[in-house]
């Protein structure tokens, strides 16, 4: 993937949160003229943006999006739930598309349907009408067949298309190719979409044969809008469907596509002249048909059509004869059927079930129509000669010079498409010579030598992939591209070719071109620059080492003291040490702040998800949301994600009841959802809150009795508190019926397990009948953690700061057994004592001080507190905790490692698994 999709697909992200967001507030204002304006930008944008790539699925939807808010913007809908429902819907597809788009899925042709669908809900709301009027578009825009028929019967289109081409067509079908009949419908503002209506008609996969028509009669040619499309194309193909959909992708609601059976090409046409011979080759030749005898038919056929003029029916009818007769196995049926309308000059109803079909030969690729080389040269023609009348006019005029350089640029144009540059600067000495003397006969009698008459035009060599560049400037109400018929002539297209730039007026419509796309040659650069997250992570490593290297001066200090005795040089490093720390700290500060994000990160998605689960429980809540701007590590915000999803989750499903309930119990009957979140210290802090019906405890204990979590005795001896806590025990649930919401038993065990991962707490209280609060409290940054450090058998841990509520020493006399538990009493409060060489499965008993007190690491686990038993305290210090990968990371005693200053590793303990 490429940076400028990648770029895309990250804001696309951003734009569709801030749509949501901005659907949600409106919801509450929809009256909000500025938000509304925003809103519709949000969208103008997303749509311009997505134009960059070949994603027309969500260019469609998007325009349609930006189409709707334009009309909402001016007063011509009315924003209401349904909108917004709508929207909603379009912006989560999109949500879609960007996934599928980042997997680098191809789209899929349900995703096209749908892509289809969005577009016509979402203009169905500008004007309901047009959806009605509408005809029934499946896939990728194919009618229904019944549609098809009464929109443009198959006989009578295929009645336009030159014999040649439908013998052309049928042999390929023969071969086994499919045929299609494409009816492309452009919009009549395709123009300012940028399509070329012609050029996407000629360019179908396996064309064959392009037809033109009027959707109307012509205006006046004063009254004639030449930016407005008036044309219908009609297209015969042999393609697969798939090929023809996805050159169609973007703008599959102009187009029908229906399957032509090879038999619908049998139309003989031409003049009905009969006579009795007619009769006897008829009887002649059904006998030879019944009798199997298909060589003596040939010679008839072939006899017959040596005696008769090319320009009767009769005789197209022969050819077709001869064509069904070089298949492996000619369709007799169908013959039989052809011969005997020789009697009546009437076509056969080959819609008609008659025979079995031919017999389909192994696919092959449809073979390149050599009939476009016809039409360029039937275009060149028409170019010509209308350069021919301009250089043929008086030379008395004053605009004299510019239709000089007006038909130079014409005929160059030609010159280069046909293959032959070689002639553009005799072309161009010429031209210059016609603008000295003022006249435009030199020009004129080169034009007489490159193109003396019709013939030289036909027969000019058409260079291969050459592009034309052809506008309509003429068209009769129906004009066909393609092959000339051997029966009729083709009628032809007039068309002219774009004259090139003028070289002296380039450079001021370029300096225009700028102002009116907004360019400032001083504009400023932008003040905001994205990141790639890896190279944030790269400097934290780098920060990292960095900590790990100033931590080794006061090492080197030391020794340059207590070993080699140089005092001087251990105060000088050590002054070096405070300012490296200084400047470190800083620097760790900065990247910090890099990497800090704002909590409406993830609040932002809140609105949508209490929004749409209100909706379907039949409930009333209003959501509050506090302190979006409060930051934190984006390892922290993106670890808030989950565990939030399931607290509103179970807050929407158990706490709120139903407004008529609340109504009863003097409640309002919308609640409250409130989640705030604020910065404590070094740690964020966020509160949910509901006023719903509260958490029962007595219901808790009784449930859990019932699953078996808690035995007779606990149940009666835990306390209201305690019992709320058991919502955390995995598999507890409290509702008695399973759904996508709530009754599997998953729920708050995985949201305290995520907030434990990165060393966080979770706190639950609740009131029966009042509601419900959870405080989650986590750290704001775990790239650098501050831990003290401990000595325990000779043996150095790490404990993180945050774990940690005190040190004291606490006498041998002060420790007490209580039921064969070690404690003591700090403040009027009983502490549990656990010796830590114990608890590791060291056997070394703990070490007291001089003064016989023990050395007690008072830390947090839960609720409670727990004086762990040491040797010794050490100093603090700021390290880069490594988790333990391999074997060890099953030790769950243990968070991770650090290198220390002095090239020790130190190993962190994890206090709230070991204890």
């Amino acid at each position: 993937m490429n940076e400028l999709l990648a770029q895309f697909l990250s804001e696309a992200r951003d734009a569709l949160e801030g749509i949501g967001g901005k659907l949600m507030e409106l919801e509450r204002a929809p009256d909000d003229e500025e938000l509304m304006t925003q809103l519709f930008r949000v969208v103008h944008t997303l749509k311009g943006n997505s134009g960059l790539f070949d994603f027309p699925e969500m260019s469609r939807v998007l325009h349609a999006g930006e189409d709707l808010m334009d009309a909402v913007r001016h007063g011509e809908v009315r924003y209401s739930q349904t909108l917004a429902d709508r929207l909603l819907d379009a912006m989560d597809f999109v949500g879609l598309l960007c996934d599928g788009i980042e997997a680098d899925k191809p789209v899929s042709a349900d995703m096209a349907a749908e892509a289809v669908r969005q577009a016509k809900a979402l203009r169905a709301l500008i004007s309901p009408e047009a959806e009605s009027a509408a005809p029934a578009v499946s896939e990728a825009g194919a009618v229904q067949g019944a549609s098809v028929a009464s929109a443009f019967p198959l006989a009578e289109q295929l009645a336009r298309v030159p014999e040649s081409v439908r013998m052309q067509a049928w042999a390929q079908a023969r071969d086994g190719a499919p045929l299609l009949w494409v009816r492309y419908v452009p919009s009549e503002e395709c123009f300012y979409q940028g399509d070329d209506p012609l050029h996407q008609a000629n360019q179908t996969p396996g064309w064959l044969w392009t037809g033109m028509s009027a959707r109307a009669t012509w205006p006046a040619l004063a009254e004639l809008d030449a930016y407005r499309c008036m044309l219908d194309f009609d297209v015969l193909v042999a393609a697969d469907r798939g090929e023809v959909d996805a050159h169609y992708r973007y703008v599959p609601d102009q187009v029908h596509i229906v399957e032509v059976p090879a038999l619908c090409l049998l139309i003989p046409q031409g003049d009905s002249n009969g006579g009795p011979v007619y009769e006897d080759f008829v009887e002649d030749a059904l006998a030879l048909i019944d009798h199997q005898d298909l060589t003596g038919f040939k010679r008839a056929v072939d006899t017959m059509i040596q005696l008769s003029s090319s320009s009767l029916w009769l005789s197209s009818a022969l050819r077709w004869m001869q064509l069904l007769l070089t298949a492996a196995q000619p369709d007799t049926a169908a013959l039989r059927r052809l011969v005997s309308a020789v009697n009546t000059f009437e076509n056969p109803d080959w819609s008609e079930p008659a025979a079995a079909p031919v017999a389909p030969a192994k696919p092959v690729a449809p073979a390149q129509s050599p009939i476009h080389n016809n039409v360029h040269a039937m275009a060149l023609k028409n170019v010509i000669d209308v350069q021919r009348e301009v250089l043929a006019l008086p030379d008395d005029a004053a605009w004299l010079p510019g239709r000089i350089k007006a038909a130079v640029a014409s005929l160059s144009g030609c010159l280069k498409a046909f293959g032959r540059q070689s002639e553009v600067p005799a072309l161009e000495a010429l031209a210059a010579t016609a603008l000295a003397t003022l006249t435009a006969a030199p020009l004129a009698a080169w034009l007489d030598q490159a193109f003396p008459d019709e013939a030289a035009v036909a027969d000019v060599p058409v260079a291969p992939m050459a592009p034309v560049a052809a506008t309509p400037a003429a068209v009769a109400p129906a004009v066909k591209v393609g092959a000339p018929d051997p029966v009729a002539p083709a009628p032809v297209v007039a068309a002219v070719v774009a004259p090139a730039m003028e070289p002296e007026s380039a450079e001021p419509e370029l300096q225009e071109a700028d102002v009116r796309v907004g360019r400032r040659p001083d504009e400023a650069s932008p003040k905001s620059l994205k990141v790639d997250q890896v190279k944030i992570d790269r400097l934290m490593n780098l920060i990292g080492e960095m900590v790990v290297a100033k931590n080794a001066m006061p090492y080197l200090a030391n020794r340059a003291e207590t070993v080699f005795g140089v005092r001087e040089l251990a105060r000088e490093i050590k002054g070096q040490y405070a300012t490296i720390n200084r400047i470190s700290e800083e620097m760790q500060d900065a990247i910090m702040q890099i990497r800090m994000m704002p909590v409406s990160f993830v609040f932002q998605r809140f609105p949508r998800l209490v929004r749409d689960i209100s909706r379907r429980l039949g409930k009333q809540v209003n959501l509050e949301l506090e302190g979006q701007e409060t930051a934190a590590d984006k390892n922290i915000i993106e670890s808030l994600g989950d565990p939030l999803v399931h607290i509103v989750r179970n807050s929407l499903d158990h706490g709120f009841e139903m407004p008529e309930v609340r109504t009863a119990a003097g409640k309002p009957a919308a609640g409250t959802l409130r989640i705030a979140a604020r910065q404590e210290a070094d740690r964020v802090v966020i509160e949910i809150t509901d006023d719903g019906k509260g958490i029962d405890a007595q219901a808790i204990k009784l449930k859990a009795y019932q699953k078996g979590l808690i035995d007779e005795a606990t149940m009666d001896r835990i306390s209201d508190q305690e019992a709320v806590n058991l919502v955390f025990i995995p598999g507890f649930s409290t509702s008695e019926v399973i759904s996508d919401l709530s009754g599997r038993g998953v729920g708050m065990d995985v949201v305290r397990t995520a907030i434990e991962q990165v060393h966080g707490n979770i706190v639950l209280e609740s009131t029966k009948g009042q509601g419900t609060r959870i405080r989650l409290s986590l750290p704001l940054s775990m790239a650098v953690t501050n831990v003290m450090t401990v000595e325990s058998n000779q043996q150095m841990f790490g404990i993180p700061m945050d774990a940690v509520v005190e040190t004291v020493r606490v006498p041998r006399a002060s420790v007490r057994t209580i039921k064969q538990r070690k404690a003591t009493l700090l403040r009027g409060r009983v502490v549990p004592l656990r010796d830590l060489n114990a608890v590791l499965g060291l056997a070394a008993p703990p070490v007291t001080n001089d003064s016989d007190e023990f050395a007690v690491l008072v830390v947090r686990v839960g609720d409670e507190s727990l004086g762990l038993v040491v040797d010794d305290f050490h100093e603090t210090a700021d390290i880069i905790l490594k988790p333990l990968s391999g074997v060890l990371s099953g030790l769950r005693a243990y968070s991770g490692s650090a290198l220390m200053g002095d090239g020790s590793v130190l190993m962190v303990l994890n206090t709230k698994e070991m204890l």
